[in-house]
């Protein structure tokens, strides 16, 4: 079997994971390429997991979806070092009863010599995935957006696009300023709503 093993685990991770939040990712020149893995985290295994169940949530349609996953190419969906770890990951969260597949499949393409490249895994999140899932989305360090409060006058627009949106997402979080999507809902609960859902707040005094 080849080995799946990215250049550099961590750095291929982060990519990823910018990528599945449609977080912006930043120009990444030969000088930075030691530098951005030496600053990125190192999750332990439990962490891992749960960053696998979130990014199938993410593809998940609805509940009983089955996301397909192509097991070679999905190694950094866990920030894994390679295939075998991430397939540790997959069993652990079905032996957890948190995620649901054909383990025999698995294990049996796993052990085969022919190309994996081609191989697609379906998983689906179980009820206790979710209940999982949503017990997590409780925590505040979990959280990646941030809600920005300031002026919407046109004078402060330069500040909003070429400063603080920039800079947060540049900091890996997603900012959320509440005229920025249509909504029907009470202003004053949509603030409270969407400040419960941020990680922080950023708020400018001018005007």
């Amino acid at each position: 079997m080849a080995d799946a093993r990215p250049i550099n685990p961590k750095l291929s991770a982060w990519i990823r994971d910018r990528n599945e939040k449609d977080v912006s990712i930043p120009e990444i020149n030969p000088n930075r390429l030691e530098e951005i893995p030496a600053s990125l985290p190192d999750y332990s295994p439990s962490e891992r997991q749960l960053i696998l169940l979130r990014n199938i949530e993410r593809k998940t349609k609805y509940p009983g979806y089955l996301v397909n996953l192509v097991p070679v190419f999905d190694v950094p969906l866990a920030w894994a070092s390679d295939l075998e770890e991430l397939i540790y990951y997959l069993q652990s969260l079905k032996e957890r009863n948190l995620l649901k597949f054909d383990e025999d499949l698995l294990i049996k393409r796993f052990h085969r010599l022919s190309p994996l490249s081609s191989f697609v895994l379906p998983v689906k999140i179980n009820p206790d995935g979710w209940d999982y899932l949503e017990e997590k989305a409780t925590k505040l360090e979990d959280k990646t957006q941030v809600f920005v409060a300031m002026s919407f006058s046109s004078e402060m627009k330069p500040s909003w696009n070429n400063s603080f949106r920039p800079a947060i997402s540049k900091a890996g979080y997603k900012a959320y300023r509440i005229d920025v999507e249509p909504h029907i809902d009470r202003i004053d609960a949509k603030i409270i709503t969407e400040i419960k859902n941020s990680r922080f707040l950023v708020a400018d005094v001018t005007e």
